[in-house]
């Protein structure tokens, strides 16, 4: 059986404290409650291959919900936290915006502080006012949440405070290992993690790397090239102009794929036809057009100006009466619908249209 005089009663709800630095003070923050004093771990499942039988849960980023802090809408001094608010709202570059840390303090039935959790890089997100009913007879109440980097939480009556935990101190008591600010570095460190963020010099602790003569580049240069390397990569040998005509004559015998084989030696003849081929004459097989005496030539250019084509003949020539006679058909002859009949020529236009058609 348990011994009733080691049992600890739980702490109360009611009994506490807050303080943001520069805000407002231990003394004068009286809150009606104060809620979000959570942390959480992001859970990244993570499926294995060929592994059916569970899912393995990896531990992903760390979550810290809003702090959110309600008390009596007061008038004179009590606008501090909505001050605070309106200067993250304000659109002014002069207005300096900052980041401030505070703290809440359990306290115990004799309001001596228990222990205590600590946040920093708070800032002010939201800002709620009271809920105005004439209907009711409750108090105004106002209502601001704090967006911030993480709790810490802190045991015992000599807790560190809020600019402790700013300026890159641990918690003390039992404060989380390892969560703490980072130290403060020189400017020479900090002008060395630059420098390796922007990738002109390695990461530090590796140093710069030494500055190198001609003399030792070239020497560096000559050892990667006599430095081994892989199988098949090696640098390639220099050839004599016997030893390159011998490597070409064993890739001409050297066997080929299936369906591709040597091609045929040709003949002067034939390579001349290739070559008259590609310059556009005809394709392989269909042979060499025969030669034209002056006589088709010309027929064929006659031709091409608009002239009978080839093997036509050239048109009888015509009498004036022949002439006449053709004109007066062509003017009697059934014309297209929408065509008319054509203009009366002058003989010096009837001529000239023969000589076209000649």
């Amino acid at each position: 059986m348990s011994n009733p005089g080691n049992r600890q009663d739980p702490l109360t709800a009611f009994c506490f404290s807050l303080q943001i630095d520069g805000v407002v003070a231990a003394s004068e923050a009286f809150f009606k409650s104060v809620s979000g004093l959570k942390n959480e771990s992001e859970v990244v499942p993570y499926r294995e291959g060929g592994l059916n039988a569970f899912t393995h849960q990896l531990v992903g980023a760390a979550k810290w919900p809003n702090l959110v802090l309600k008390r009596g809408f007061v008038g004179g001094s009590g606008y501090k936290l909505l001050e605070w608010r309106q200067t993250w709202l304000a659109d002014d570059p002069r207005v300096k915006l900052k980041r401030l840390s505070g703290k809440i303090v359990q306290l115990d039935s004799r309001m001596q502080p228990v222990c205590s959790w600590t946040f920093y890089d708070g800032w002010p997100c939201k800002w709620e006012g009271p809920d105005f009913d004439a209907s009711k007879t409750e108090l105004a109440i106002e209502t601001l949440e704090i967006a911030h980097s993480g709790l810490f939480f802190e045991k015992g009556a000599g807790a560190a405070g809020p600019q402790s935990i700013r300026s890159g101190g641990q918690p003390a008591g039992g404060g989380q290992p390892g969560v703490g600010a980072p130290p403060k570095m020189t400017e020479a460190e900090n002008k060395e993690l630059l420098d390796s963020l922007d990738g002109g010099s390695p990461p530090p602790g590796q140093g710069k790397p030494p500055k190198l003569s001609d003399a030792e580049r070239k020497q560096l240069n000559d050892d990667l090239e006599d430095s081994p390397r892989p199988p098949g990569q090696g640098r390639p040998p220099d050839l004599t102009d016997a030893e390159r005509k011998q490597l070409n004559d064993d890739l001409e015998d050297s066997p080929k794929p299936p369906g591709v084989g040597k091609p045929p030696k040709m003949t002067e003849a034939e390579r001349q036809e290739m070559l008259d081929n590609l310059d556009g004459g005809p394709p392989p097989g269909q042979g060499k057009p025969p030669k034209l005496s002056d006589a088709e030539n010309k027929e064929l250019l006659d031709s091409l100006d608009g002239g009978p084509p080839p093997g036509q003949g050239k048109p009888p020539d015509l009498s004036d009466a022949e002439r006449k006679q053709l004109n007066d058909d062509l003017e009697d002859s059934p014309k297209p619908p929408g065509v008319g009949k054509p203009p009366d020529l002058t003989d010096e236009e009837r001529q000239q249209l023969l000589d076209d058609l000649e």
